[in-house]
């Protein structure tokens, strides 16, 4: 069994930002790996588009498999 904790600071009074997690983890022999894209208030068009286009891509590429 593994366990992985992670505890981020992130300053969410910074509006705008586009922030992304991304988790890969290698267990005997096998590697897994997923990202998640997030948008931090007031985020201008284009960046919801990417925030968007980014989740859009991986769910795809996930269902293809």
């Amino acid at each position: 069994m593994c366990y992985v904790m992670v505890f981020l600071t992130v300053d969410l009074s910074r509006t705008g930002d586009i922030i992304n997690f991304e988790v890969t983890l290698y267990h005997n022999g096998y590697c897994g790996a997923t990202s998640e894209t997030f948008s931090v208030v007031n985020v201008d068009e284009c960046g919801e588009k990417l925030v968007e286009v980014a989740r859009r891509c991986r769910d795809e590429a996930t269902e293809a498999g």
